[in-house]
């Protein structure tokens, strides 16, 4: 079985919320304006994609107006010109857009798809895009499986030691933030209403980061083998406590018959940046 941190950070939230995605594969409708979010994310993903590979930029329909498409390629410009460190060739072995690894363990493989990797001989650097208009918090970004996963899955699988591995989040989009973020190796760009900054949150990893991560990991696809098990012979995954207030707004709050925490009694759907990106 294959785990990404999507599949982790839903584990997390709720196990049975995991069952009815990954398992029992429920689909969940998406709002337009979720459907419209996504479809700019994964455009930005690909323009920065088809430039690493030396292509040529063009709209999908040279021809159209549309708003969306122009708002991209904004996004894109601006991005361009306040991340020149992305553009920076020189000291680079290996550079790859999209880069995909796997590591086994404890029976599962651990994937992750690097938005762009960047590979020095004493440093390592993964990359990540994000379209999204809301900064998160230092809490949300350290509790999040991807910040956990993709560098320790590089630590795991190559001979980088953990504290020549950095990972940065570019927020292309200039997002408002939720919280003023504490860590002192964070870099935040300023911003302006009027000509919008992308953002740069920059996090070094350490040993015993890669350490803890391990041990995190273990507890967790032990706990999850014993889930299986119980699935494959009719069981479910377990429920959370309905008095943390999750199920209010979960998709599957009827399907759990927890009615009681809807108010009003409709199904509400999930926030956006609760569902995972697609990846092109």
């Amino acid at each position: 079985m294959q785990l990404s941190q999507g599949h982790l950070n839903s584990l997390d939230y709720c196990p049975r919320r995991f069952q009815h995605t990954y398992l029992d594969q429920l689909a969940v409708p998406l709002t337009p304006a979720q459907q419209g979010a996504i479809a700019l994310g994964n455009r930005f993903h690909t323009l920065m994609q088809q430039r690493e590979l030396g292509l040529v930029l063009q709209p999908f329909d040279p021809d159209s107006e549309s708003e969306p498409e122009d708002r991209v390629y904004q996004d894109l410009e601006r991005f361009l010109a306040a991340a020149p460190e992305v553009l920076r060739r020189d000291r680079v072995q290996f550079r790859q857009s999209e880069h995909r690894r796997y590591l086994q363990f404890q029976g599962f493989f651990l994937t992750v798809i690097y938005d762009l990797l960047i590979l020095e001989t004493d440093r390592a650097e993964i990359l990540d895009w994000k379209t999204q208009l809301l900064l998160p918090s230092d809490q949300a970004l350290a509790q999040n499986w991807q910040l956990k996963l993709y560098p320790y899955v590089l630590a795991a699988s190559s001979s980088y030691p953990p504290d020549q591995i950095h990972m940065t989040y570019w927020f292309v989009r200039s997002p408002t933030p939720a919280g003023s973020p504490t860590h002192s190796d964070v870099a935040i760009a300023p911003t302006n209403a009027e000509a919008p900054t992308p953002t740069a949150l920059r996090f070094p990893y350490t040993g015993d980061r890669h350490h803890q991560i391990q041990a995190e990991l273990t507890q967790r696809l032990t706990q999850l083998q014993g889930y299986l098990q119980n699935y494959e012979t009719g069981g479910a995954l377990p429920q959370i406590d309905e008095a943390l207030g999750k199920c209010y707004t979960c998709p599957f709050a009827i399907r759990c018959r927890r009615t009681a925490s809807l108010n009003p009694p409709e199904v509400n759907l999930p926030g956006l940046a609760e569902i995972q990106e697609i990846v092109i």
